[in-house]
């Protein structure tokens, strides 16, 4: 693997061996989704803090950059030169086809509505380019919900209107430089200087337009990563209020579920190189499918629970015998009491992973303990909850999917 030098000076990027590679999951299990671990090389001067990102620039797979030679009658073989383009495109650099598409062009992106009327420019068949135009014309949010939301991608549309016969010179025009994918850094900088590991959750779902299945382009490029290859890829610093506080005395609540226990296994780490003599409370919560399938790290993290230093509350979505508390929200709620007396400690929260389901009800389950404890009014519950997120004492990083 090795990376386009356009896009790499434009981003800035650094060569990072891959020097280790494993599957986190049971796969063979019918719950098994894939789950890569990976180990990369930091470059000489290149450091980081527990909590920080990797930022990966990835490839397209061969499956869609075949769809585009295709729809445009392409070989991938043939050289071509761009005289002009986008910053990060390879202009005045002879590259061939397949290059071009795999290495620096972003075919997953959906296009904007100006793009949709370009296609409808170029639709021989009228109803076509009615059609296409009609879509064009759509308000914002109908816009959004009908294209954006449901990924469809310019090359979706050229293959939905085969009438449409816009130049490939004109689909470069319209199309984006590959962009970076940013990932949480798994490991410690204490414990592994030089080093940074990641763990990255392979996309693999029905398409969201109906037809079909989306992969995703980073998570399949990682999870085909072996060593030996290189990556290219930067630094990319979290939100400061995120980091754990570095005082260890202070209580910490983490909260994550599936890939999203990324940062906090580094931050595991940290406490387990440190031992400080003084530390405070350290509960984990984690939420996956099953304990012998994807619990990811269980090996470390049960470890860390028996030498006291943290306090592993896993929970199990598909295992029997979890009594009713299938995500991490239903044992917080469960063991409110415990994390109450810790809140009025000054306990901060930490809560990483999937932003569109468990992030909003781990807030809820918060706010439902307040009204519990302290009483007053669900507005009253707000309140406390904005003060948390305003004091730096309650802090998501998550994602949306």
């Amino acid at each position: 693997m090795t990376g386009p030098a356009a896009l790499v000076d434009r981003y800035g990027l650094h060569p990072m061996p891959v020097l280790a590679s494993r599957e986190l999951v049971d796969t063979t299990h019918p719950d098994g989704e894939p789950k890569r671990y990976l180990r990369v090389q930091l470059p000489p001067g290149v450091t980081y803090r527990t909590g920080d990102h990797l930022a990966v620039l990835p490839r397209n797979p061969p499956s869609l950059v075949a769809r585009v030679a295709t729809r445009f009658g392409l070989d991938l073989q043939q050289a071509i030169t761009l005289e002009s383009g986008r910053r990060g495109l390879p202009v005045g650099e002879p590259v061939t086809v397949g290059q071009l598409l795999t290495e620096f062009v972003e075919l997953r992106f959906p296009p904007s509505a100006i793009s949709v009327a370009a296609l409808a420019e170029h639709a021989v068949d009228p109803a076509e380019r009615h059609r296409l135009t009609e879509l064009a014309g759509l308000e914002r949010e109908q816009f959004r919900r009908q294209v954006t939301d449901r990924e469809i991608t310019l090359l979706d549309l050229l293959e939905g209107f085969p009438s449409c016969a816009l130049p490939f010179e004109r689909y470069l025009e319209l199309m984006r430089p590959l962009r970076l994918r940013s990932y949480s850094i798994s490991s410690s900088p204490l414990a592994q200087p030089g080093e940074a590991d990641l763990m990255v959750s392979l996309l693999d779902e029905p398409h969201r337009s109906g037809v079909g299945r989306f992969s995703g382009v980073a998570s399949a490029f990682l999870q085909d990563a072996q060593p030996g290859d290189v990556l290219h890829a930067k630094v990319i610093a979290c939100q400061e209020s995120f980091r754990v506080p570095d005082d260890p005395s202070i209580p910490v609540i983490l909260v994550s579920a599936g890939t999203g226990l990324a940062p906090f296994r580094a931050a595991i780490a940290d406490r387990a190189h440190l031992r400080p003599a003084a530390a405070g409370p350290l509960l984990c919560y984690f939420g996956c499918r099953h304990p012998d399938v994807d619990f990811l790290h269980r090996a470390e993290l049960e470890a860390a629970d028996r030498d006291g230093l943290i306090s592993l509350r896993p929970v199990f979505s598909r295992a029997s015998g979890s009594h009713g508390q299938r995500y991490v929200q239903h044992r917080i709620a469960a063991e409110g009491d415990e994390l109450w007396e810790l809140l009025e400690q000054g306990a901060h929260v930490r809560v990483c992973g999937d932003g569109r389901l468990m992030a909003p009800d781990v807030r809820a389950t918060f706010r439902a303990l307040h009204q519990r404890k302290a009483g007053g009014s669900e507005e009253d519950a707000r309140a406390w909850f904005q003060h948390l997120i305003g004091t730096g004492r309650y802090v998501e990083d998550v994602w949306a999917g």
